[in-house]
């Protein structure tokens, strides 16, 4: 990735097809309020436990609901990991951890105390 391309926006979007649908509330929330995609905008829907992924167009964002359209499905260019263990972040760093762990394809997010962790 050059320095001037924007990263790939990834969402979990388990159990889904192709063509049009309206996101789970968890899903479209973090596409629509937290990373704020509008109709138009692009990202990678995948499904870690069938190893899918699909290229997805938002269509519209109205109150809390998130309508897509999910293009043919793919296999997965990298498998989803199970698991990610995170010892627990400082102040208000869980959000943007587990986002960015999100877009990188994990499906299972934990946090555990550990040793040596200062946790303010």
């Amino acid at each position: 990735m050059g320095t001037n391309e924007a990263p790939v926006v990834r969402a979990p979007c388990p159990d889904l097809g192709p063509g049009e649908h309206v996101l789970p509330e968890a899903v479209g929330h973090y596409l629509a309020r937290v990373l704020r995609l509008r109709a138009g905008a692009t990202f990678v829907a995948f499904d870690g436990a069938r190893a899918v992924e699909w290229d997805a167009t938002v269509l519209a964002v109205s109150g809390g609901a998130v309508r897509v359209r999910f293009a043919s499905p793919r296999p997965a260019l990298r498998p989803a990991p199970v698991a990610w263990v995170h010892g627990l972040p400082k102040g208000d760093k869980a959000d943007a951890i587990v986002r960015d762990l999100t877009e990188l394809g994990a499906t299972l997010i934990a946090f555990a105390t550990t040793e040596h962790a200062v946790v303010t």
